[in-house]
């Protein structure tokens, strides 16, 4: 599977670019207008375990290089290619 999105990758607001599929996940779900990570009825933990998300991506990559969960009805894809990306798409 390939991927183009050159906004794919973000970077956190100290300037370095997230190495843990986690916070690539947060950072892209950061991003997303239906999605509020300051609401405290938002938990990553309630859709996935962040841990065995980090563990799946970095222990696994030459056999697993991507990842689809549905989060509050958007589509996170994460994936592995030379580093980690992420992007969501909205569910129609």
């Amino acid at each position: 599977m390939e991927h183009s999105n050159p906004d794919a990758m973000p970077e956190t607001p100290t300037g370095r670019t997230p190495t843990k599929a986690c916070d690539i996940a947060l950072e892209a779900l950061a991003n997303c207008d239906s999605i509020d990570l300051d609401s405290p009825e938002f938990r990553l933990y309630d859709h996935v375990d962040p841990d065995a998300l980090n563990d799946l991506l970095a222990h696994r990559p030459a056999t697993i290089n991507s990842v689809e969960l549905e989060i509050k009805g958007v589509t996170l894809e994460i994936w592995e290619d030379e580093g980690l990306y992420a992007r969501v798409r909205e569910d129609e």
